[in-house]
């Protein structure tokens, strides 16, 4: 059973440090960039939110 566990994981692993909290520039910088592309996926979703509510308050418009 071991041996087939074994077959479907790595033989080692490399650790690896990022170091993103090593001092207040790295940990800005990573925050930062963590906001823009938050900020990036709302966007689009946002704008069809309002496109669309505009479009129904002109629809209203026309109707009364």
């Amino acid at each position: 059973m071991r041996r087939v566990l074994s077959q479907f994981s790595p033989h080692d692993f490399t650790a690896f440090k990022w170091g993103t909290a090593t001092n207040f520039l790295h940990y800005f910088t990573v925050v930062l960039l963590l906001v823009v592309f938050l900020a990036a996926e709302l966007n689009p979703f946002y704008l069809k939110a309002r496109i669309e509510y505009f479009l129904l308050l002109r629809s209203k418009k026309f109707i009364h």
